[in-house]
């Protein structure tokens, strides 16, 4: 299941070196990010979503849950064939147009019943009427029926003549549709439908939105959505030195060490009205990728990618018992934890890694695991082959 699927290409690319001077002031975003670049493992800020309520979950197939998945996916490919079929047998442009008058409005009411069983789903699980795992699944439908959904979005604006309400109708859905995807809710519909394992992925969520995150070779992914930050009205793309300042408020630590910046409108004809942008940060140990509203300037959709080896960690908790000595590097809840086991001489040490008794994995040659930080209270206990060596609430 691809993410993020029919991108449009890249239209602005600016390049951005620290210390860039002239950049003008603009309005500065009203939400608030953690400033998680201060913890002991070192990563860049974070859209901040609530969380009330979070845990982890493992998922794997299901036949439900995958029919479920599947039907939404059939659904949405047989109504895309009877647009082109109505189309093709209407007689006139104005026949034309009804159709697709109609099939945005079908996209409309689709997209916001999708609104409505997100928010459902998400205080059902916010009561602890269903589980993380449950939940987990639920965002994984959400993921596959809004991708789908942007299918049709994407059909009706090929279709439409360019200068058509419908074609701002239908991006305006699309960039609506882009909060409820991302690549951990890719994830686990995979899990789900293919099988395979997924590793531990954890969920948060809250009264503002949902966060989840997980660890794949040797790269932390977290997705935090925040659909109380969209905004349905169109904006103007500001200008690059503008847009430049208010990236830079949102993501400082990023921007003083980023590789580059670009950004895509929604549309892509930059003459109109905008609904979002795309927006993509690069940085030397990782990636941040945005969707960003144009009349606030808020972020309601944001991915970050960390490669795990390129960040630095400094001790929050150092226990030595006999031989080994252990580490505890945090972060911030749902973030990238660091646990190092070494020999008094510093020689890394193999350990097996457990979170409140359960095993989770091993250090491995080079005596570091990673894991994604637990909420609350939690122990992590190194098992060698003779010693365990238990941190409480590092």
């Amino acid at each position: 299941m691809a993410y993020r699927r029919g991108l449009a290409l890249l239209c602005c690319l600016l390049v951005v070196v620290s210390g860039t001077a002239g950049v003008l002031a603009a309005q500065p975003p009203s939400r608030t990010i953690d400033q998680a670049n201060q913890a002991s493992v070192a990563t860049p800020s974070v859209l901040s979503v609530s969380e009330d309520r979070q845990n982890f979950t493992t998922p794997s197939i299901t036949v439900t849950d995958t029919l479920s998945i599947g039907h939404h996916a059939t659904g949405q490919e047989l109504s895309i064939s009877i647009l082109q079929a109505r189309l093709d047998a209407a007689e006139t442009e104005a026949a034309r147009t009804r159709i697709l008058t109609n099939a945005t409005d079908a996209l409309s009411e689709a997209v916001d019943q999708l609104a409505t069983d997100s928010r459902a789903a998400r205080q059902q699980y916010r009561e602890g009427a269903i589980s993380t795992k449950e939940y987990g699944n639920q965002l994984a439908q959400i993921d596959s029926r809004a991708e789908d959904l942007v299918s049709t979005a994407e059909a009706i604006e090929e279709r439409a003549s360019e200068d058509s309400e419908l074609v701002s109708r239908a991006v305006e859905l699309r960039a609506q549709l882009m909060m409820y995807t991302g690549p951990v809710r890719d994830r686990i519909a995979t899990a789900i439908t293919e099988g395979g394992s997924s590793g531990q992925i954890y969920i948060g969520g809250g009264p503002n939105g949902t966060t989840s995150a997980i660890i794949e070779d040797g790269v932390y992914v977290r997705e935090a959505n925040r659909p109380d930050q969209y905004n349905s009205e169109p904006g103007q793309i500001p200008q690059a030195e503008p847009l430049l300042e208010n990236i830079r408020q949102q993501y400082p630590w990023v921007m003083n060490q980023s590789a580059g910046v670009s950004f895509t409108p929604l549309p892509i004809d930059s003459a109109g009205p905008q609904y979002a942008y795309w927006l993509t940060l690069t940085y030397p140990s990782g990636e941040i990728n945005a969707y960003v509203d144009t009349s606030t300037q808020d972020v309601y959709q944001e991915v970050h990618r960390i490669r795990l080896d390129q960040l630095e960690a400094s001790p929050d908790v150092t226990i030595e018992k006999t031989n080994y000595v252990v580490t505890v590097s945090q972060s911030f809840t749902g973030g990238p934890l660091q646990v190092n086991v070494t020999a008094p001489d510093g020689d890394p040490v193999d350990a097996e890694i457990r979170v409140d008794n359960s095993s989770v994995g091993t250090t491995g040659q080079d005596g570091i695991y990673w894991l994604i930080e637990p909420a609350g209270d939690y122990t992590i206990t190194a098992v060698t082959d003779d010693t365990e060596i238990r941190v409480v609430n590092p």
